[in-house]
């Protein structure tokens, strides 16, 4: 959140205008962040996770079934919200988290079931309430995150995440920012399907 407002006042390329909108639908964000503060404060556990759960970290055999998580260079302290919320992020949108075609941005609810079922499985009893309750706020965390991060590259240059087109990464941004807003929309569905 601050590299992102120290790039939007910067604006040493001289892209903030033709990101403006994205700058200010950004600042929702502030609303998550001060929500995941209010539950680490409160003692949210920190737990070895991946940090990077995402589809393409996880290892498939031949009949389509996970055999394990790859991209080990992540693991360290934090929090299954994350790992959930990645997890969450890349599997319940329709189109590709560079796709420019945001009217397709939805949360698939048949989806985030799934993973909510397998992930909850998974994890047994290992979660306290709080982090069980807090499943879709991680999710948004993530999703958030990125959304700041992909915008920052862009009014930074695009220096960090690599582009493929002049816009990449305010696709990504835009995309990013459109799924949080639906999975804020989405949010009491969402909790429902965690039961």
């Amino acid at each position: 959140n601050d590299h992102f407002r120290r790039a939007l006042a910067a604006d040493r390329v001289g892209r903030a205008m033709q990101c403006y909108e994205e700058c200010r639908r950004a600042s929702a964000f502030a609303e998550a962040v001060a929500a995941w503060r209010s539950l680490t404060a409160n003692g949210l556990p920190l737990r070895i996770v991946h940090n990077d759960c995402k589809l393409n970290n996880i290892l498939f055999d031949a009949a389509d079934r996970a055999v394990c998580v790859i991209d080990l260079d992540t693991v360290m302290p934090g929090s299954p919200l994350f790992d959930f919320g990645d997890l969450v992020r890349t599997l319940v949108n329709p189109v590709a988290e560079d796709s420019a075609y945001i009217e397709r941005i939805r949360v698939r609810e048949d989806l985030f079931a799934a993973v909510a079922h397998g992930y909850l499985e998974g994890c047994g009893a290992m979660l306290t309430p709080v982090e069980r309750t807090s499943l879709v706020l991680g999710a948004r965390i993530v999703t958030g995150m990125l959304a700041l991060r992909f915008l920052t590259d862009y009014l930074q240059g695009d220096r960090y995440f690599r582009i493929e087109r002049p816009q990449h990464n305010l696709d990504r941004a835009r995309n990013q920012l459109a799924l949080f807003s639906a999975l804020g929309a989405a949010e009491g569905e969402l909790q429902y399907l965690l039961r």
